[in-house]
């Protein structure tokens, strides 16, 4: 629920899965997304994290969430994961006021995005940038990590390792004691 109480923030897993992205493809094959979100869910328990994940997909109840509530709802969130998209774009609405002078502090994304070795066509001389080449002026925390050889221009995969990796990288390592 987008309107949901959000004080102890929230991190976004966006996903392709509804009918007006399906259309666009990069969709997450379903099975590989439960293991992806499951990932994550691990990775914020070995790193202390206090917020709630919160899949968004640009739908509430069937209906599509209102600008209003997209701006709450990212406004609310400390990192967005998930495969480039419009979905993503609402980075924007980051609350980049709490990340003040600390790197630590600025809301983190982790945009999948294609390779050279998946069969996904890279717009832009044989590279897929992403949104840390369209938004690189703000203070954000990007990483991303590229598309497995097997994604097609209609379904993705990541390699669940690389998420792992870079999780922990954005979340500050992994402790001595795992």
């Amino acid at each position: 629920n987008p309107n949901r109480d959000h004080s102890n923030g929230i991190i976004i897993y966006y996903t392709r899965a509804n009918a007006a992205n399906g259309l666009h493809g990069r969709v997450v094959e379903e099975n590989h997304e439960r293991q992806i979100i499951n990932h994550i869910r691990l990775a914020m328990a070995r790193h202390g994290r206090k917020e709630h994940l919160h899949i968004f997909n640009g739908y509430h109840n069937g209906k599509p969430v209102s600008i209003d509530e997209q701006l709450h709802l990212f406004r609310s969130a400390t990192a967005a994961i998930g495969p480039h998209g419009s979905g993503l774009a609402n980075m924007i609405w980051f609350d980049f006021k709490r990340a003040g002078s600390s790197c630590d502090e600025r809301p983190k994304l982790l945009e999948f995005v294609a390779g050279l070795d998946s069969q996904i066509q890279h717009p832009v001389d044989g590279q897929y940038l992403g949104y840390n080449f369209l938004f690189r002026g703000l203070p954000i925390d990007y990483h991303n990590i590229l598309y497995a050889s097997q994604s097609t221009p209609t379904t993705t995969y990541i390699y669940l390792e690389a998420l792992d990796l870079a999780l922990d990288d954005m979340w500050g390592g992994r402790s001595e004691e795992i």
